[in-house]
């Protein structure tokens, strides 16, 4: 575990738009344990650092991470290809979707106080359709293709002003 990184998550006291994200990139760049295992959590410290592509990399190491997996010298075949493991300690690993899903969640749609950040860890490379859960009973759909917005909307229509789009995005 990497508890000098739970400034960044779950506790958000630093992240990607603060003045002090440099304190949790130095963290993260220094950190002893790394690799997307079980419960560890760096493609979601990096998505609340600003780092697509490194949190893009782990993502999709994590999702291909499944099937075939050692325990010792056994080799262990998972029934269901959602089951991962071994984690730690058991079959199957349920932090390994878990993490999957919290890490895609963040690298798509952050708040904080009244902004919602769009894309704010995504791949620029990447296209997405989504339908995603803000505070304050807000959705956001978007559509993301070829490196642009393509088409969005915010319920309710009074916190598209919150938006905050990605620095290398058009206004809209």
């Amino acid at each position: 575990e990497v508890p000098e990184l739970y400034a960044v998550y779950p506790f958000r006291l630093v992240s990607f738009e603060k003045p002090n994200a440099h304190l949790g990139l130095a963290a993260l760049d220094r950190r002893d344990y790394r690799g997307p295992i079980s419960w560890r959590q760096d493609e979601l410290f990096m998505a609340h650092l600003g780092r697509a592509d490194e949190a893009a990399d782990y993502l999709v190491q994590r999702v291909r991470n499944r099937g075939e997996n050692l325990i010792g010298d056994e080799r262990h075949e998972m029934r269901f290809p959602g089951f991962w493991g071994p984690g730690y300690d058991w079959l199957p690993d349920q932090c390994h979707g878990g993490m999957i899903t919290a890490a895609t969640q963040a690298m798509l749609l952050q708040s904080e106080g009244e902004k919602i950040f769009l894309l704010p860890a995504w791949p620029r490379h990447w296209d997405v359709d989504f339908k995603l859960h803000a505070p304050r009973r807000t959705t956001v759909e978007l559509t993301y293709r070829d490196g642009k917005i393509q088409r969005l909307k915010v319920t309710p229509a009074s916190r598209r002003a919150d938006l905050v789009l990605p620095p290398h995005h058009p206004p809209l």
